[in-house]
């Protein structure tokens, strides 16, 4: 074994600091590296804090706007199930109407063709009186 003041153990302490400085170059470059991935890292965080923050904003937005949906469904939705329950009563209503106008007009139809009868011979005296 080397005792401290031998000249074997002096020559290889003498040694250990050339290879403390290649150690430590390593780490160095090893530490660079870490830290431009922190760096990297940090930007990513930033980055994704960013969209984090956009899509708070706009899951808020939707929230609001839900909830108006909601209260303009409660307030509306009375009035939109009766003029769903009135569409039947109105469509009956309107087939009434189209039947009492199909009747009158079949009967103005035909007393217009009993009065045309009735004119046609005055009309064809009249042309001949005419000519």
């Amino acid at each position: 074994m080397l005792d401290q003041g031998s000249a074997a153990f002096r020559a290889k302490s003498e040694r250990r600091p050339g290879k403390r400085s290649g150690r430590s170059n390593l780490l160095k470059t090893r530490f660079k590296r870490l830290k431009r991935r922190l760096k990297s890292g940090e930007a990513k965080v930033d980055q994704l804090t960013l969209q984090r923050d956009a899509m708070s904003a706009r899951l808020d937005d939707m929230s609001a706007r839900l909830n108006a949906l909601e209260v303009a469904w409660k307030q509306n939705i009375t009035e939109f199930l009766n003029a769903v329950a009135t569409v039947p009563a109105l469509s009956y209503q309107l087939l009434e109407l189209r039947r009492t106008f199909e009747s009158r007009l079949a009967a103005t139809g035909e007393g217009l063709a009993v009065a045309r009868e009735e004119t046609a011979p005055d009309i064809e005296a009249r042309e001949r009186l005419g000519r």
